[in-house]
């Protein structure tokens, strides 16, 4: 009986045995992978396809241990031909883990696919290599605002022509009687003009408008972070109203990107001029929206530029407000 229960054990340890190894392994295989790795980076957006003008939440997401000394990539100046029109940041702390966000609402005004393209961040591990994580790209449709269909039926048939009497007579005293009644208008509305524009002062042309502002601004406090980016979005206002009203194209509505492609294509100033502005805008979007950081010094050179660009671009003739210069 000794022998037979003992055989009976050791077969049960030998059948059992293979079970439970296998079951305790599978428990440290499941808790290496719910270890996150020491940086981690996300992107996301809130939808893939949109019509023109619909706004798109484009959020990246930067998870790292604390001790790891790494930050958010330059997400801005990857985003192309989609227009940013809000950005919120915001860091806290998650599970032991620093953790920083950043959402960006994109919107694109064509039809067509989009790339927002892969991100990546280094950092230096505790074995002195350098590390990598990334993001990988999004694709993202814009598609016509209009409904199927709409268009067609937006548009009326043609009206069958309309045969004219045979007596224009008449006509033709209707005619000169209401000339004469638009040309007693005109005359009212001309001598009423000239007496409005007696009494108002006529609007300084644009160059004196933008030094006022920027002598303006000069005054405006520049302490923090919210103040700098406050300051340096109406330094790009000033800047961009000027272009608008000295070169007539919209660059109030228009990314640095589209307004560098005017140039290109004659619009705006030239030379000097015109890579001074450029350097204006870009170091303007840099500190705006990449989570750059800004000196005193570095702000004051950036006021600087813009007043020798406006001194620059003056026309000789003061009756001259278009044109490159």
């Amino acid at each position: 009986m000794s022998a037979s229960l003992g055989g009976f054990l050791s077969w049960m340890l030998l059948a059992f045995f293979p079970m439970y190894s296998s079951c305790q392994g599978g428990d440290v295989e499941d808790a290496a992978e719910r270890i996150p790795p020491p940086v981690e980076l996300r992107a996301a957006v809130d939808r893939t396809t949109a019509t023109t003008g619909e706004p798109i939440v484009y959020t990246v997401t930067l998870e790292h241990r604390p001790d790891i000394a790494v930050t958010l990539p330059d997400v801005f100046s990857a985003i192309k031909g989609l227009k940013v029109t809000d950005v919120k940041e915001k860091e806290y702390e998650r599970d032991g883990r620093r953790v920083e966000e950043a959402r960006y609402e994109l919107k694109a005004f064509e039809v067509g696919s989009y790339v927002l393209p892969a991100l990546e961040v280094t950092w230096t591990g505790s074995d002195g290599e350098e590390k990598k994580a990334g993001a990988a790209q999004i694709f993202v449709e814009i598609q016509s605002s209009l409904k199927e269909g709409e268009e067609e039926e937006d548009i009326e048939d043609i009206k069958a022509p309309v045969v004219p009497p045979y007596d224009w007579r008449p006509v033709a005293r209707a005619g000169a009687g209401l000339l004469g009644l638009v040309a007693l208008v005109y005359a009212v509305w001309r001598r009423l003009r000239r007496r409005e524009g007696a009494d108002a002062e006529p609007e300084p042309p644009p160059w004196e408008q933008a030094l006022q502002a920027l002598d303006a601004l000069e005054k405006e406090p520049r302490d923090g972070d919210e103040a700098v980016r406050a300051w340096t979005f109406e330094l790009s206002e000033v800047v961009r109203r000027y272009l608008e009203k000295r070169y007539h194209f919209p660059a109030l509505e228009e990314t640095t990107e589209e307004i560098v492609q005017a140039f290109r294509e004659g619009r705006g100033p030239g030379g000097r001029a015109r890579e001074r502005v450029r350097h204006i805008l870009q170091e303007s979007d840099r500190i705006k929206f990449a989570r750059g950081r800004a000196t005193p010094g570095m702000l004051e050179d950036l006021l600087n530029a813009a007043r020798e660009f406006v001194h620059a671009t003056i026309p000789a003739n003061p009756e001259d407000q278009g044109g490159a210069s």
